[in-house]
């Protein structure tokens, strides 16, 4: 047998490397192979085991006058509900969806009418939809909230609390200055028996509680509407005016003629909550230029503020 040449041992090798490189080749190939298997088996497995992202609901949209028909019949139902007929409600709120199904607050009132009913199925299904939605976040979360804790006979108290207390969590994220999302959670807390976490919700509620959120407040601020659209000639037709417009309404005259103002206003600080007081005072109807008035109001707050039995009372009302 001849000995190889230089030649045939440089080729034998080339060789050698070629047969080398195939082998890499293939084994890369498989494990690309096998990798994108792998990779695409667990994604899909991922995306099974995710939840789906809520999708909005995709609506026609609607004209202007269908728009404002629902804004009315929206009104007509935020109408009936005041005046506690939830049939009326509910009627006006379906017709207003027929009319424009992309309006917002609809689920929203029907959720709160729901409530009000204690039906938890028409519960559910108006806070779900309202987050499908996104339709006021904040208030579909504590839709929800309360729709599970109404439930908590059949969930229990264990899951139906943690459930409910992630859902007003949520909502007051979505929106921190919601009054209510705090309000219930103070109560949920108290509910499970966790006082601290009940006051300290409810002080956050407190803190957030404007005063002009009040129907007390509304209603003197109507009658005053009224009065001034009265004295301008226009026919308005308003209840009668309670305790608190009444008193209102006695110190804007007052005010006007200058006489009784002391006593008037004396009797509208009394039936007038400390914070409605001083809104009121900066009324343009109800402003005085008088000082004393002024300190007169913010003094009973102070004094109000203290718990009975304090030895903090030094003054009187």
């Amino acid at each position: 047998m001849r000995p190889a040449t230089p030649v045939h041992r440089l080729s034998r090798r080339a060789l050698e490397r070629r047969q080398l490189w195939r082998r890499l080749a293939w084994a890369v190939s498989l494990v690309l192979l096998a990798n994108a298997f792998v990779g695409g088996f667990l994604w899909q497995r991922i995306r099974s085991e995710r939840p789906a992202p809520a999708q909005q609901p995709v609506f026609e949209s609607a004209s202007e006058a269908q728009q404002a028909v629902a804004l009315r019949l929206l009104d007509d139902a935020v109408r009936a509900r005041f005046e506690e007929r939830p049939l009326a409600t509910m009627n006006a709120l379906a017709e207003a969806r027929r009319a424009d199904p992309g309006a917002p607050g609809l689920d929203v009132l029907a959720g709160e009418v729901a409530l009000e009913k204690k039906d938890t199925d028409s519960l559910r299904r108006a806070s779900a939809s309202a987050l499908r939605r996104g339709d006021n976040e904040a208030s579909a979360k504590l839709l929800a909230a309360l729709e599970v804790w109404l439930r908590r006979g059949e969930l229990g108290v264990d899951r139906a609390g943690p459930q409910a207390r992630q859902f007003l969590r949520e909502a007051a994220e979505t929106e921190p200055s919601n009054t209510a999302v705090y309000f219930f959670h103070g109560e949920l807390s108290r509910l499970l028996g966790e006082s601290g976490a009940a006051h300290e919700n409810l002080l956050l509620a407190l803190r957030r509680q404007a005063p002009w959120r009040s129907s007390a407040l509304l209603r003197v601020k109507m009658q005053l509407a009224a009065a001034e659209a009265s004295a301008g000639g226009e026919k308005i037709e308003v209840p009668a005016p309670d305790a608190q417009s009444a008193a209102a309404l006695r110190w804007r005259d007052a005010l006007r003629t200058g006489t009784g103002a002391e006593e008037a206003l004396s009797a509208m600080i009394a039936l007038t909550p400390s914070l409605q007081t001083t809104v009121l005072l900066d009324d343009p109807a109800l402003q005085t230029k008088n000082n004393a008035a002024r300190i007169q109001a913010l003094r009973r707050p102070l004094v109000n503020a203290v718990m009975p039995g304090s030895s903090n009372d030094n003054s009187s009302p």
